[in-house]
């Protein structure tokens, strides 16, 4: 999941690239201390991915982290390899997919017909791209990582700090037992009774498109 701070005074010169900073907050978990989120960056080959694996392994006694973590290893390793010029995405998830041999699934690998959800969306010179895992969006709201990242970027922070500061945040909404998050919106909305936040693992990535 992602969505992008307008970039304003663009410049059209030279070659558009990505730079960006990122951190995880692993779920507390005693027996999977690694958590089940997995991410990787490649600003060379202007690309970033980031999935979580299925948690409903673990009934089985299977480490879900491995899995995403598997999964990522071999599309860094893959995009790394990859020559100049536009990196072919799904290509390289499914070469991933082959090679993953270990148990568990996740967020980035489904059927086909929920495969279809792929959108194109231009960016330009200054825009700020938020992407994370559920456990940013199901407690922070849109604007509120919009405003985070955006007063990041006007106080001159470092994308990894921005990364970092809207991951506290979230993890902090995530232990509260009081206020209202997307999380508990959503579960009220279905029927359900549940106030704060949900804990889970946090990745923030924060890329900013920039020029030569």
């Amino acid at each position: 999941m992602w969505f992008v701070c307008g970039a304003r005074g663009a410049s059209k010169k030279g070659k558009l690239r990505v730079i960006a900073g990122s951190c995880y907050v692993p779920e507390k978990r005693a027996v999977y201390p690694k958590g089940h989120d997995a991410h990787f960056m490649c600003s060379e080959k202007g690309t970033i991915s980031v999935l979580n694996g299925v948690g409903s392994w673990v009934r089985s006694g299977v480490d879900h982290g491995e899995y995403a973590r598997g999964l990522m290893t071999s599309c860094a390793d893959d995009v790394g390899k990859q020559r100049a010029g536009r990196v072919e995405l799904e290509r390289v998830l499914h070469k991933a997919f082959r090679r993953t041999l270990v148990r568990g699934s996740a967020t980035a690998v489904c059927t086909d017909a929920l495969a279809k959800d792929s959108y194109k969306v231009e960016v330009r010179e200054g825009d700020v791209i938020v992407a994370g895992t559920d456990g940013l969006f199901d407690n922070m709201f849109v604007k509120q990582i919009r405003d985070a990242a955006e007063a990041g970027i006007r106080e001159g922070k470092d994308l990894g700090d921005i990364a970092s500061s809207i991951a506290a945040r979230t993890h902090g909404n995530s232990l509260d037992k009081t206020m209202t998050t997307p999380f508990s919106k959503i579960a009220t909305k279905h029927g359900k009774e549940h106030l704060g936040g949900k804990a889970d693992g946090i990745t923030v990535i924060v890329p900013l498109i920039a020029r030569d």
